[in-house]
């Protein structure tokens, strides 16, 4: 920190004004690269939202993408998304909309609230996703040797068939049934 901490020497000099150079020019390529942003939305390029990895740009990709998505929905959806992405703006000044927004949704259905956990999750401004417990699954598909395994009850060791074989049985021979008409049909066509 030269001039603060210690004495200015000749070379100091020299690199802060390189860096007062390249620190205005930085700027302009910044400021050159949001005004590319901004145009890219205006024409509708679908590039528009693809996020940067320095900060101001990152939150320049997030606004354009949130504007276009916007600009697609139609009715309430449209409104919704005009809300989230003017929360999102206003973000970029340091106040915390989108918190705010959702805060302001979670107290006004507090009341609403049909449970103590849930009541907790909105009084505590927990997501949406956490709210409703995030997405359930359609569970685990098991195979045949893990269904053996795990259900063994369906696959008894004896000579009589468990309650699955007769089961996949019977779908055996209603598809070799189902097959047979079919070429039966397609014969009776076709002669």
């Amino acid at each position: 920190m030269p001039g603060l901490l210690r004495g200015m020497n000749d070379e100091d000099k020299k690199e802060l004004g390189i860096a007062a150079l390249l620190g205005n020019l930085n700027a302009l390529f910044i400021i050159g690269k949001v005004a590319e942003t901004r145009k890219d939305v205006a024409l509708g390029k679908p590039w528009a939202k693809t996020p940067s990895t320095i900060p101001i740009l990152g939150q320049t990709s997030q606004l354009a993408d949130l504007y276009m998505r916007a600009q697609k929905a139609k009715g309430e959806k449209r409104e919704e998304a005009m809300n989230k992405f003017m929360a999102e703006a206003i973000a970029i000044t340091g106040i915390p909309a989108p918190q705010l927004r959702k805060f302001m949704k979670n107290f006004s259905e507090i009341g609403d609230s049909k449970s103590a956990g849930e009541f907790i999750l909105k009084l505590f401004n927990f997501s949406e996703y956490q709210q409703k417990g995030g997405n359930k699954g359609k569970g685990l598909k098991l195979t045949k040797a893990e269904l053996k395994r795990y259900y063994p009850e369906l696959y008894p060791d004896t000579e009589e068939d468990g309650p699955l074989e007769d089961y996949l049985k019977l779908q055996k021979e209603a598809k070799a049934e189902q097959k047979r008409l079919r070429k039966e049909l397609l014969d009776q066509m076709y002669k």
